[in-house]
């Protein structure tokens, strides 16, 4: 059995702005304002049941949105409207040793259709 010493990364500029993904050292980050989507009334009225999504994010060291991509969704029509919301959505960064990182982070969304 070989044994790799572990050292950690640091946080320098360039590591920055290459995305990590959230866990270990890197925390992630906080949601702090969200904008909830809004649904046509065609598109309400056509919801059998409540919509419930993925989405893997990229969430840049100033906390904004600059990724969306859909990993699973119940309800493909209404991923159109959901993702524009998520793009508005502000966040206080992920971080890494204390220092805000770009960071690839994991939701789940759900909407309830009234």
């Amino acid at each position: 059995m070989k044994l790799v010493a572990r050292v950690p990364i640091p946080a320098s500029e360039s590591l920055q702005d290459v995305p990590v993904r959230v866990g270990g050292e890197v925390v992630a980050p906080v949601l702090i304002h969200k904008v909830e989507p809004t649904l046509p009334d065609h598109e309400k009225h056509a919801v059998r049941k409540q919509p419930f999504m993925f989405f893997e994010l990229v969430v840049d060291k100033s906390g904004d949105v600059t990724s969306v991509r859909t990993l699973k969704a119940n309800d493909e029509t209404l991923v159109q409207y959901v993702v524009p919301a998520i793009r508005q959505w502000k966040f206080r960064p992920a971080t890494l040793h204390g220092k805000p990182v770009t960071a690839l982070y994991n939701i789940s969304f759900s909407y309830e259709v009234r």
